[in-house]
């Protein structure tokens, strides 16, 4: 099946509109390849094995993978690749052409290069000149201040030594590979792409402004930084924060205090001059020599925004033809043990309505990229990831989570829920209420459609088709509930569904 964009949506051959519902599935190999090997040897040769991965994203209405690898996986050594595994994946994407789920191409990076077992992306005979060096607490500390993390971002937007050239010709290898697969519907050329030379600087500012709002101290994070002892500067400016703090008490009222809407717009402020700059000067080149070289055939080229823009620092580019924005989306306590209790539904609305002006500003389609997290072993943050869920249902976009919790059934029983997949004409609006389990949308069909069918995804269900008419339709899912409908130019159906919960990738 073919898409294409309508203003900014997505449409298929019949011109409905499309919502896709994905999960990142992301090979990095760090230090643990001969794992990755072993999966998909198991994988190929094992069809039970190979039957249950699949079965259990389509029995969560899982129609999109982000399926992400990284270039030192694919090109160890310069101009030598590594078949077996550009065969693995093809293998991959051919069982999910068989099975109607599209794919996303992702040549994935954390950190850029292989920094130990805390980053990966490109191969070390392109970055073997930066030092590996281990964070303190989590694995983006290197984003926040190492110097050789910002100078491999450096190097690679500026070009040196032919590095960026060196991964455009990747990604031409990757196009010749996967060019025959009808199901490839995007390139997802880099992720989180870090912005140059300003990193600390826009992490501490982050800092500053903090603690400015959340507890109305000044602190200057950036005296402890300037030196080669980086993570020493590091450490003492932790240890400086916690001072400030000094109580639980006023860690609360911290936390209260950033849990608010305007407060983080305050926090982020000052840090859009340096993302405007990079954008401009550097990404925007970027983008535009990349799709000019190499552009998914099929569908579409995605492009992302900066990693700090993830909080909602505004982002925007003159984006090429056929191309679609896919922001990720992370509340500010994500990776941290604060996740669980204070995440907040403040800061991510505040972040989703920037995200949405960007796209205003683009005039393009949003599939997000990367959205969610985990905190294993503890529930609270679910109640967080259903308002998520909310803001996306109510922007009308399509979503690719990182990374589905299988492990846990409650958090299957809250993602596992009815969505549109195909819907002939407009949608105005569709929401669904987890806890009273019912779904509603509402779409409208003008007289210059042709009249196709709306599929909708329900769960234990399958695909549902309706009849569409020319008007207003609603479309209402109650579980247990059978209900005539009383509106004019409309339909309404009521089926009997319940969320189900499904064992974990083995």
């Amino acid at each position: 099946m073919s898409f294409t964009i309508k203003d900014m949506t997505i449409r298929d051959e019949y011109n409905r509109q499309r919502i896709f519902k994905g999960v990142n599935i992301c090979f990095k190999g760090r230090e643990n390849q001969h794992e990755i090997y072993e999966f998909f040897d198991k994988f190929e040769n094992d069809k039970n094995f190979r039957d249950e991965q699949y079965d259990m994203l389509t029995s969560n209405g899982v129609n999109l993978i982000r399926l992400g690898f990284t270039w030192a996986m694919l090109e160890p050594k310069k101009n030598q690749f590594d078949e077996k595994i550009i065969s693995y994946l093809k293998l991959f994407v051919d069982e999910c052409q068989k099975r109607n789920i599209y794919i996303v191409l992702d040549l994935h990076q954390d950190l850029f290069y292989s920094n130990g077992k805390y980053g990966d992306g490109a191969p070390k005979w392109i970055t073997r000149d930066y030092k590996e060096k281990q964070p303190l607490a989590i694995w983006a500390e290197g984003y926040f201040y190492m110097q050789d993390v910002q100078r491999a971002f450096n190097d690679f937007w500026r070009n040196k030594n032919g590095m960026q050239d060196e991964f455009i010709s990747m990604w031409k290898r990757l196009d010749d590979e996967f060019k025959g697969y009808d199901n490839v519907v995007a390139y997802d050329y880099f992720n989180e792409p870090m912005i140059n030379d300003n990193s600390n600087k826009i992490f501490c500012l982050l800092i500053n402004n903090a603690l400015k709002q959340g507890l109305n101290v000044d602190f200057d994070a950036q005296k402890y930084f300037g030196t080669k002892f980086e993570r020493l500067g590091f450490f003492r400016m932790a240890l400086a924060v916690l001072f400030k703090i000094k109580t639980v008490g006023r860690l609360k009222l911290l936390l209260k205090n950033l849990d608010d809407y305007s407060a983080f717009d305050k926090v982020i402020d000052g840090a859009q001059k340096y993302v405007k700059e990079f954008d401009e000067k550097y990404y925007q080149p970027f983008i535009n020599k990349i799709t000019s070289q190499c552009s998914c055939k099929n569908g579409f080229d995605f492009f992302e925004h900066s990693y700090y823009s993830n909080l909602g620092i505004p982002f925007s580019i003159e984006p090429p033809d056929n191309s679609i924005y896919s922001p990720h989306v992370y509340d500010l306590f994500i990776d941290s043990p604060l996740y669980n209790k204070y995440s907040s539904n403040e800061r991510v609305r505040y972040i989703f309505d920037n995200v949405r002006k960007n796209q205003l500003n683009m005039n393009v389609p949003v599939v997000m990229g990367e959205w969610g997290g985990l905190c294993p072993k503890k529930t609270d943050w679910f109640s967080h990831i259903d308002f998520v869920y909310s803001l996306i249902e109510q922007n009308q976009w399509s979503s690719i989570y990182w990374n589905y919790y299988f492990e846990n059934d409650e958090f299957v029983r809250l993602m596992n829920r009815p969505y549109p997949i195909a819907v002939c004409g407009d949608i105005i609006s569709y929401r669904t209420d987890s806890n009273e389990r019912k779904f509603f949308m509402e779409y409208k069909v003008s007289d210059d459609y042709v009249l196709a069918e709306t599929q909708i995804y329900v769960p234990n269900k399958g695909v549902q088709k309706f009849k569409s008419n020319y008007g207003i339709n609603k479309i209402e899912i109650i579980h247990l509930i059978d209900v005539i409908s009383p509106y004019r130019f409309c339909q309404s159906h009521f089926i009997d569904y319940s969320f189900g919960t499904l064992d974990k990738i083995k």
